[in-house]
């Protein structure tokens, strides 16, 4: 028999001679992760608005093998699919220049085994434009927040026929302190400073002048 939308509850019939043995099999509904508890973040750029059109762009990796190997499986699974590296992506919505701030989400993950001891460990990490460097992350005065938000996922069956799932978030890694003490949701702050020079006809004439001395000249 199936019980729908708990869990799938189902009877084999087998026949020995002289005998009629019936066996059930228990599998739980799979876990989710979606809407608000679906892996988020925020963005925030300190010095300045997120510009018109600016985006940001976030990768999501497993990096333990309980994580990889359930990946590889398709034990998790990804709205719009991993990659052929296990990875997927999210983004910021396009900057209006009215706030400094943006959220991302990843999407609705699917769990379908319970976990062991150290859960599915993830890492989330911010994309680097093409043309900036990991070793000097900083682009038109902007530089780009280079630590590793940590997460872990545990599954558990509830005992109703269903799986459960929670996401614990770690931004100790992060530089900037309200970041690294952020446990809901993944952190990142890039940090804007204006650079410039003065050079050519905006060279600046200095001139000193004396008053009370004749010829302003020296004693």
């Amino acid at each position: 028999t199936t019980d729908p939308g708990v869990a799938q509850i189902v009877a084999t019939t087998t026949f020995e001679q002289g005998s009629l043995n019936f066996t059930n099999s228990y599998e739980p509904t799979s876990a989710t992760l979606e809407g608000d508890t679906a892996l988020h973040g925020t963005k925030t750029v300190d010095g300045r608005n997120i510009l018109n059109g600016e985006t940001f762009d976030f990768v999501l990796m497993p990096i333990n093998d309980s994580a990889q190997q359930a990946v590889t499986n398709g034990w998790i699974s990804i709205d719009g699919g991993w990659s052929n590296t296990s990875t997927s992506t999210a983004s910021t919505p396009a900057g209006n220049g009215n706030s400094n701030t943006a959220d991302f989400a990843f999407g609705k993950m699917a769990f379908t085994h319970v976990t062991g001891e150290d859960g599915y460990q993830f890492a989330i990490i911010e994309v680097l434009p093409e043309d900036v460097s990991p070793y000097d992350p900083v682009k038109d005065g902007l530089t780009y927040d280079r630590h590793q938000t940590n997460v872990t996922i545990t599954v558990t069956d509830n005992g109703h026929g269903a799986l459960e799932a929670k996401a614990t978030y770690d931004n100790s890694a992060s530089t900037d302190a309200e970041d690294a003490a952020e446990i809901t949701k993944a952190a990142f702050t890039n940090v804007y400073a204006a650079t410039g020079s003065v050079t050519g006809s905006d060279v600046f004439d200095v001139s000193k002048t004396f008053t009370g001395r004749e010829n302003n000249e020296w004693t």
